[in-house]
């Protein structure tokens, strides 16, 4: 089977490196609780980038939900034989650069008295 021929799924790590679910912890501040797959591989600190980046520049007493991106120098810019085949097949200007990563934040506030600081922010 050629790489096109593959299930959607099957190609999901040529787009995706990883899904990460980052929450505010009151004692620890943001906090890394969980990565998809388990076995994505992300150094200390990319891990530690990505929770600061994950949520907004400014404060908002509003419940809403937020939207924007941003990006991280990695560690490394190794990359996988799929992704390698990928960069050989791009056109320029729709290659990645191997030197980053992106992020795609959906950010979501919302009012929670439960919770000692009053919101539940993910």
């Amino acid at each position: 089977m050629s790489g096109n021929d593959w299930p959607p799924w099957e190609r999901f790590n040529d787009w995706v490196h990883s899904i990460c679910v980052v929450t505010f912890d009151l004692e620890l501040g943001q906090a890394l609780e969980v990565i998809y797959p388990g076995d994505a591989v992300l150094s200390t600190q990319e891990k530690t980038n990505i929770c600061y980046l994950a949520f907004p520049d400014s404060n908002s007493g509003n419940t809403k939900d937020t939207n924007f991106h941003f990006r991280i120098r990695r560690s490394t810019t190794e990359i996988s034989p799929s992704q390698r085949a990928l960069l050989e097949r791009s056109s320029n200007s729709a290659s990645f650069d191997p030197s980053y990563l992106y992020g795609f934040v959906h950010f979501r506030q919302q009012k929670d008295p439960s919770i000692q600081r009053g919101y539940y922010q993910k």
